[in-house]
């Protein structure tokens, strides 16, 4: 019996893994990618008062501060330390960005491809300090399809990164 099951288990483990290229098996999206060159990334995060919240996504609390992140578009800053009273006091322009943690008084949050790390031992005044090229891959397109092959690393301009994606 117990082989019976493992022989079940390496037939469906071994039917389920395939070598063809996932840009070119799955289905191709209606989307099509913004580019930002590599070089302008660092130029594309601003510091910025106040925002309005359109969208809400991930939150992370750090002493008293909500860091709330607002997907493809950056981070709220609020202040929480009158928990009856929060309010916004910045945010952080980060194309791309959808997920956020912190260790000590950094901020680590993705912008593309790129970890990036803030400063945010004064959540009043943060400070991009250090950009990790490449750390996460492409995005992919808000109906989850696949990234056409033209815009594959390989076959895109050189030194260029998806920061989003529009309908044409």
């Amino acid at each position: 019996m117990k082989k019976c099951i493992l022989l079940l288990f390496l037939l469906g483990f071994l039917g389920s893994c395939h070598t063809e290229d996932t840009a070119l098996s799955e289905p191709q999206t209606e989307y099509r990618p913004v580019l930002a060159n590599r070089e302008d990334l660092d130029k594309l995060i601003h510091i910025k008062s106040a925002q309005p919240i359109k969208q809400k996504g991930k939150i992370y609390f750090k002493n008293n501060f909500i860091f709330l992140v607002e997907p493809q578009q950056g981070i709220h800053i609020i202040d929480n330390r009158r928990p009856e009273e929060p309010h916004q006091i910045g945010f952080i322009e980060i194309p791309a960005c959808v997920d956020v943690a912190a260790k000590g008084n950094i901020l680590y949050a993705d912008n593309a491809t790129d970890l990036v790390l803030i400063d945010i031992s004064n959540p009043f005044s943060p400070k991009l300090i250090k950009r990790l090229p490449n750390v996460f891959p492409d995005l992919l397109p808000p109906d989850n399809g696949s990234i056409p092959e033209i815009y594959t690393p390989a076959k895109r301009p050189k030194n260029t990164v998806i920061i989003r994606w529009e309908k044409p």
